[in-house]
């Protein structure tokens, strides 16, 4: 493109451990005090994910989503969003309180380290069966039914299940059916036809756009052009984009930034 159409943005290297692509887990755990101003910013955002449900908060678009995905499906009575957002606090009241009541294996498999739980994003949601009784840790969310009719629509709203059976060397985390992650469409859909968990996608989406490579792909029935830029340690990142279609900038909490623009 002409530089005459060409926008660009400067962005913070703190930036880059926010957006919805954001990979958080043990290796790659959430920023301390300078990316803290940003995730804070980040968590500004939150919203409750529906009318009766106003503890559980999740960044403004993924509530959103999750409240479409929801009625899309007439599940509201159904299903329970159970826990979304967790403040750093919280999570590390969340491991001591599990440490204590089911041991450190049990822990280890299904609650996040604090600092590096996907709960502390405000990208994540635990979902329920609504039952007369229900396990806060490890819910009732089977493959069948009004559950499995989420799940497979969940990418069509930006979502994934990013803890899959089969998939624990990978993610260091325990399959997890109840756990879903906004990444935003079309990546959901991107991924969810790869059978990619995150880190397979970032490491796939880091490959395809080496040496400032760009690729182009159809997902979810849109065009959509991808590159990678690595983030400016010690000053602002500068990033062209076309003036003249819609994008998103995503962190990647692994020192860079992902554009997503829209053609056509």
């Amino acid at each position: 493109g002409s530089e005459a159409g060409m926008l660009k943005l400067k962005l913070p290297a703190a930036k880059s451990a926010c957006g919805p692509l954001i990979l958080v887990n043990r290796q790659h755990p959430l920023p301390d005090e300078a990316g803290k101003l940003y995730l804070d910013k980040c968590a500004e955002q939150l919203v409750p994910v529906s009318a009766a449900d106003q503890e559980v908060r999740l960044q403004r678009a993924a509530a959103c989503a999750l409240m479409r995905l929801l009625q899309h499906l007439q599940a509201e009575q159904q299903l329970k969003p159970l826990s979304g957002f967790r403040s750093h606090q919280e999570q590390q009241e969340l491991y001591a309180s599990s440490l204590a009541e089911h041991g450190e294996a049990f822990t280890r498999q299904y609650v996040a380290w604090p600092g590096c739980s996907e709960h502390e994003t405000g990208l994540a949601i635990d979902m329920a069966l609504v039952l007369p009784q229900i396990n806060y840790l490890t819910p009732e969310f089977p493959y069948e039914g009004i559950c499995q009719r989420f799940r497979e629509a969940a990418a069509a709203y930006g979502f994934i299940e990013p803890y899959p059976q089969g998939k624990e060397s990978i993610t260091g985390i325990g399959h997890e059916p109840w756990h879903f992650r906004y990444v935003g469409r079309p990546h959901a859909a991107l991924m969810s036809e790869k059978q990619l968990v995150l880190e397979e996608y970032l490491a796939f989406l880091h490959q395809a756009t080496a040496e400032g490579k760009s690729f182009t792909t159809q997902a979810a029935g849109q065009q959509m052009r991808v590159s990678f830029i690595a983030a400016e340690p010690n000053h602002e990142t500068i990033i062209q984009v076309q003036g003249n279609t819609p994008y998103s900038v995503s962190g990647d909490n692994m020192g860079g930034f992902i554009i997503t623009e829209w053609e056509g």
